[in-house]
């Protein structure tokens, strides 16, 4: 659709695009192409795998969860083989497994400084989430 008019029905252009379908067709228009390289799908870890991921980053399950945006207990599930991560959560294990600092940037390191009240684990998250995270604990 080569008008850029800004008071094109939509109508003129279904139908302009009618025509450079028909032309495409004729083989009187190619089409351009651009070509990528697309990435294979994320390998999937076993509930091993996890475990290991997690420690080598040096993250507890309640960090972990955070940095990952899914709960404790769904951290704790995929640990113990009882639910599988979804597509999008291995991909972002495979990045993090591969660049540890992209989590990194996410968690900042403070003095652990004694809180009243609240659970342990809640006190010690956090001090050492960054700011956008400690609103969601």
């Amino acid at each position: 659709m080569k008008k850029s008019e800004k008071n094109e029905s939509l109508g003129d252009a279904i139908v302009e695009g009618l025509r450079e379908a028909v032309a495409w067709a004729k083989g009187q228009v190619t089409l351009r192409r651009i070509d990528i390289e697309l990435p294979s799908p994320a390998p999937k870890l076993a509930a091993t795998q996890i475990a290991e991921l997690r420690n080598r980053l040096g993250f507890s399950q309640v960090v972990f969860a955070k940095c990952m945006n899914v709960s404790v207990k769904t951290i704790q599930a995929w640990e113990q083989g009882l639910r599988t991560p979804d597509g999008a959560a291995f991909r972002l294990m495979d990045l993090v497994g591969a660049q540890p600092k992209l989590f990194r940037g996410l968690i900042r390191s403070t003095p652990h400084q004694p809180a009243s009240g609240g659970s342990r684990a809640r006190r010690t998250l956090r001090g050492r989430l960054s700011p956008t995270l400690k609103k969601a604990a």
